[in-house]
């Protein structure tokens, strides 16, 4: 826990410094031990918290290690696997998550793509069905669906979903970025969207 403080610890450490600095009359080296003590304790908490920091799976990892009941903690774990294409280690995080939070948005929507990845398209869609009961804005789980279909061939199934997934693109940056990279075919068949 020290860790997570560790932006209120270092006042503790500047009180004792201070404190020896009060009177230049009673300054003494034997009082410098115990500044010393602490400043050298920040220091090597400061460097040891920085190994956190190095990437995005070592960041939520350690977010895991101290938050291991976190649902937001695995969800960011889940998605840096998703994201490095460690599908196997994303589906278990994301399984821990629906099991901690069963009414998280989006975690069955990025077990999904996964499943569509491997062509598991039943179990792809189960996974669609179910983020619409789990989120309040259905309109990213039909934008995301859309895009599956599209790439499975379905254009029409897929137009019909983007069109009622594109507020979606209000929320969503990912949604957004998806959107601007459409084919013209696709994009002159959804009526026209702009940002709000």
């Amino acid at each position: 826990y020290l860790n997570y403080h560790r932006m209120f610890i270092p006042l503790v450490g500047m009180a004792f410094i201070l404190k020896s600095l009060d009177r230049p009359g009673n300054f003494s080296k034997s009082k410098l031990w115990i500044p010393g003590f602490f400043f050298v304790l920040f220091v090597w908490q400061s460097v040891d918290f920085q190994k956190a920091f190095t990437n995005r799976v070592t960041f939520w990892n350690n977010a895991v290690t101290y938050s291991p009941t976190s649902a937001f903690a695995n969800n960011g774990l889940a998605w840096s696997y998703h994201l490095d294409h460690e599908n196997d280690s994303a589906l278990k995080y994301y399984e821990k998550v629906v099991e901690l939070r069963p009414d998280r948005e989006n975690v069955r929507m990025g077990m999904a793509l996964i499943y569509e990845e491997d062509q598991q398209y039943q179990l792809a869609d189960s996974l669609m069905e179910k983020e619409f009961f789990a989120t309040k804005d259905s309109s990213q789980v039909y934008f995301y669906w859309g895009q599956i279909e599209l790439e499975r061939g379905d254009t029409a199934k897929a137009i019909e979903n983007l069109t009622l997934g594109l507020p979606a693109q209000n929320v969503s940056r990912n949604a957004r970025l998806y959107y601007d990279t459409l084919a013209i075919s696709v994009k002159n068949q959804l009526p026209e969207f702009t940002l709000d």
